[in-house]
């Protein structure tokens, strides 16, 4: 059995490598003055204590669950909840598909409310299926196992800044492409999800609208500097196959047309693409 220092530096190693797969959080209440409640477990999960106090026991191994501390449970173990009080004991809990045995317990300290808040908004946000919805479960789960990992995690911090970089780079070279988030997530490794919100961390927007941005800075370059190219050249060119996409697009962000844009603003593409933060890339690479 692993201590409590080797199994958090054990589970930050699959979280930093993307796998940690989360199967489902659930927000628990077991009552006093009934039967212990008591079953085998079928998965790992992170067991977060929000009130009132349980012993929990896998096995033989009993842990004192109360609100501030973090249970880590693990499959094929037989757990049982004593509760402990008049008051009923109220649990959060992440579950994940590692099959390693890792038993510990863990004092949240200073990060408790932070925690405890991020947890009780995950489960508000369960039952809504929006894209934004999502993405903001994802940012709350992100930040849990950042706060947990935060000892463990200054190389992985390291490690996601240079892979947005290297996803920056990726664009930047494929932009004339059919690119998509799910060919971009392919090529860094993780899910649209995860990488959507590393790029927003560390860039400010999401790779599809940097994408945008980015392939609109190379079709005013091409408007300025090559009369000969037609529209359809340029939307070819910076990775759109409808032409008339590429003019509605270039509309909505650049505020007029290709060929309005070609008469009007000749040589003048980085003063009219600045709302569309252009410095993102040097910021990221500093």
């Amino acid at each position: 059995m692993l201590s409590t220092n080797d199994s958090l530096k054990e589970l930050a190693k699959k979280y930093a490598s993307n796998h940690l797969n989360i199967i489902n959080i659930s927000s628990l209440c077991k009552r006093p003055g009934l039967e212990h409640d008591s079953y085998f477990t079928n998965n790992s999960a992170f067991i977060f204590p929000i009130s009132g106090c349980c012993h929990i026991s896998f096995d033989n191994m009993v842990f004192y669950a109360e609100p501030g501390k973090l249970i880590h449970g693990c499959p094929q173990k037989h757990i049982e909840f004593h509760i402990i009080g008049d008051e009923p004991f109220h649990h959060i809990n992440i579950y994940h598909d590692s099959k390693e045995e890792l038993l510990f317990q863990l004092d949240l300290g200073q990060n408790k409310d932070v925690i405890h808040n991020n947890l009780q908004q995950i489960i508000r946000l369960e039952e809504k299926t929006d894209i934004k919805s999502t993405l903001s479960r994802e940012h709350l789960i992100f930040t849990i196992f950042e706060t947990l990992f935060a000892d463990y995690m200054n190389h992985t911090i390291q490690d996601n800044y240079d892979l947005v970089c290297h996803v920056i780079d990726y664009i930047h070279n494929n932009y004339n492409k059919k690119l998509t988030l799910r060919k971009i997530s392919e090529y860094a490794g993780k899910s649209p999800n995860q990488i959507s919100y590393l790029f927003h961390h560390y860039v400010g927007k999401r790779p599809i609208d940097y994408l945008i941005a980015y392939r609109l800075k190379q079709a005013v370059k091409m408007l300025n500097y090559d009369d000969s190219l037609t529209i359809q050249d340029v939307a070819h060119g910076v990775g759109y196959v409808d032409s008339l996409y590429f003019s509605r697009l270039f509309k909505k962000h650049i505020g007029c047309s290709p060929n309005n844009f070609r008469r009007t603003y000749p040589f003048a593409d980085l003063n009219l693409l600045s709302s569309q933060s252009i410095a993102d890339w040097n910021r990221c690479k500093r």
